[in-house]
């Protein structure tokens, strides 16, 4: 199904600019504390990324049911998300971009059939998360991706160098995770099988971004 009908849904889109995380948005020295990484909580009031928009209820069904509408759009914020994560100002800002990316689209999922995924990709975005911040690099900003609509992502934590090539591993074991996760999440549920297999395909699609910086 075309998914051009959902031109709202869309979480990031491709013509970001980099904003340095400085002046308007508080930067964070040595001695202060970092942002702690973006988190999904779901249920307890804990921490998230922007605010999410929702997906819209899909045509051919119910917003909480599988749908070819619903899981075409997961999907298209996915590639979108790989591409931008793409164009980041270097390599170490690879892995708290898929993080921030990832929550933000676990945000917008919805529950129903799509609990188990949604669960899939919030566990994913926040181990990312921890990744990046217990391995930052204090001598690089922190930056953000600002949208045409003047809204910016949450604040991407870039690695040590020495530390990336062990960071991106760990960080692709993580996608690694979370592809099983979703493909084991419907293992007993003919209907759902295919949506999940599509969605675990594009996640561990990012993974490229990781063997290539």
């Amino acid at each position: 199904m075309a998914t051009r009908a959902y031109p709202a849904a869309v979480a990031l889109t491709l013509a970001l600019f980099l904003v340095p995380f400085t002046a308007n948005a508080q930067d964070i020295g040595d001695d202060e504390e970092e942002d702690p990484p973006s988190q999904i909580e779901e249920g307890n009031g804990g921490p998230s990324i922007d605010p999410p928009e929702f997906y819209p209820v899909p045509p051919d069904g119910p917003r909480g049911v599988v749908s070819d509408g619903m899981t075409d759009l997961i999907l298209l914020d996915i590639a979108e998300a790989r591409d931008i994560c793409r164009q980041v100002p270097g390599p170490e800002y690879t892995v708290d971009c898929l993080s921030k990316a990832l929550g933000r689209i676990a945000a917008k999922m919805p529950r129903g059939d799509y609990q188990d995924a949604k669960n899939a990709l919030a566990q994913a975005a926040r181990d990312l998360g921890a990744l990046a911040a217990a391995n930052r690099d204090r001598t690089q900003p922190q930056i953000r991706l600002r949208q045409p609509s003047g809204e910016t992502t949450p604040a991407l934590t870039p690695v040590r160098p020495e530390a990336l090539a062990s960071v991106n591993a760990a960080a692709a074991q993580i996608l690694e995770e979370a592809e099983t996760r979703l493909l084991r999440s419907a293992e007993s549920s003919a209907r759902r099988m295919v949506h999940y297999q599509r969605i675990a395909a594009a996640v561990g699609s990012a993974k490229v971004l990781l063997r290539s910086a």
